[in-house]
């Protein structure tokens, strides 16, 4: 998590990523997650993976699409 925080200049990911952990799992919890102490949080230690891909579907009619009018895209984005 660590070399993701400092590539996104968030170094408190870390902290957030364990809050948001914490209320995941306990859903009913009238607190708010952020006053949670880390020392109560799930802790992560684990690499997390960035994908930088979506997909777009959307319906077109033209003869590009074919006979069904939906058109199926990827978008890759690259971060610069």
């Amino acid at each position: 998590v660590s070399p993701l925080a400092l590539k996104l200049s968030i170094p408190q990911l870390l902290n957030i990523l364990c809050n948001f952990l914490f209320a995941q799992l306990n859903l009913n919890n009238p607190y708010d997650p952020l006053q949670i102490p880390p020392a109560g949080c799930p802790q992560y230690n684990r690499r997390i993976s960035i994908v930088n891909l979506t997909c777009l579907t959307f319906f077109t009619p033209n003869n590009l699409s074919g006979i069904g009018g939906m058109y199926y895209k990827h978008i890759y984005a690259c971060p610069t």
